[in-house]
Order: C-alpha cells, then structure tokens, then sequence
C-alpha cells in the first residue's frame, strides 16, 4: 500500500516545493492550504507523514499536530516555521512532532528529514501488521527469539545512514562548486543522521514492549 504525506501551507507554492521534494517510490500527496482544509483531510485520508505550517490564517500547527496523532498515532509529524523559539521547538517536540523545520526551507535537508520519516512511518506499519498476524499462537520462544531477531536486524539502520551518505555526498558537491574557500561543515546532516538512528532504536524499543504485551495478553486469554 502507498504511503500518504499531508502538506499542510496556506502558500500554495510551498506545498508544491515540498511535494517536488518527494523521491521514489512516490507516496500519495495530500495538501491543504488550510487548517479547516487540513482538518477535514486527516478524517478522509491515511496519514504517514504530515508537514504542517506552524501559523496558518485559521489555525495553530500545533493543534493539528495533536488531531493528527489522535487519528493516525503511527503518523510522522514535521513542524515548520519562519519564527522559531526555543519554547516553539519544545512544545511541538513534547506534543510528538519528529522535527522542526525552519523557513526558508533548506530543500536538501528538507528531503533528508522527509525521506527518513517516510522509512519510519513504514517500518512502524510493517511492526504493526506483523504484531497483528502473530497475535495467536505465540510462546515466550517465539518472543524472545522474534524480539532480538527485530533489535539486531534494525538497530543497525543502514538504509538511513545509506541514504544521509548519498545526501552528504550531494552538500559537499555542492558547497565545493559554489565556494570551494567556504569553510561550512556538514555537521547539520550528520546530526540529521544521528537523529533518525535514535528514531530507529526507539521504534525497536516500543515494538520489543508490545511483543511482551502481546504474549502477555494471550497467555492470560487462552484456553485452559
């Protein structure tokens, strides 16, 4: 099944700069240029990814965060702003936003933050499904065995670091051909990196829980 990303914007073009960032396999796009708009496509559609305005002529970013969560928990939520503050970034990240984007958007880490919510939204959705088609039959063998099989499979997040490699390859050619002399690091995308490996590690965290949960709930359900 294609994943969806919302863009949430009230500047038309903005959406369309977003979704041009989009690489394949292309997802479903969704914009709304509103937060009526936005409300009403959150009921209607599957939501992956969402990246919401922060201010919008009727609403608060962080209001529609917090529906989008309510209605699609597993979904990926990217915040931005032309105006942040230390107290905006924090409550959006306590409300569950992924990240924070700041505008003007850098369109390279904008697809690098994009494309890793993407890939975490999946694998949350595969858990998801699988969780459900193990829900009979399960024994603490399979548990354990299952549940170090995910940890050792995903924690080390090679299609993520893969992918910030090729992203770190593209900034250097680039700042290389602009200003050879700039002495600008990279160390904004290697932190990029850095984050979605923990997204990851926290992903296999939450899944290795629900297993134990889950054996749990059938071993107190089943026949004696």
């Amino acid at each position: 099944m294609n994943q969806t990303v919302l863009i949430v914007d009230d500047e038309p073009e903005q959406c369309r700069l977003i979704e041009a960032l989009l690489e394949a396999p292309r997802p479903e796009v969704v914009t709304a240029n509103s937060a009526a708009d936005a409300r009403a496509a959150i009921r209607d559609h599957r939501v992956d990814v969402a990246t919401i305005d922060k201010i919008l002529p009727d609403g608060d970013g962080l209001v529609l965060l917090a529906e989008v969560k309510a209605h699609h928990p597993d979904a990926e939520v990217l915040i931005m702003t032309a105006y942040p503050t230390t107290e905006s970034v924090t409550e959006a990240l306590r409300r569950g936003a992924t990240d924070y984007v700041t505008k003007p958007v850098d369109v390279i880490d904008m697809r690098i933050k994009i494309k890793n919510a993407l890939a975490t939204a999946s694998l949350r959705r595969q858990l998801a499904a699988t969780l459900e088609q193990l829900a009979a039959g399960l024994d603490s063998a399979v548990v354990t065995t299952l549940t170090s099989g995910v940890a050792d499979s995903i924690n080390s997040p090679l299609a993520c670091i893969v992918a910030g490699v090729e992203q770190l390859r593209l900034r250097h050619a680039e700042l290389a051909a602009a200003a050879p002399e700039q002495t600008t690091t990279l160390a904004e995308v290697t932190d990029e990196i850095e984050r979605a490996a923990l997204r990851i590690e926290g992903v296999v965290r939450e899944v290795a829980v629900d297993l134990r949960k889950l054996y749990a709930d059938w071993v107190r359900q089943r026949p004696t």
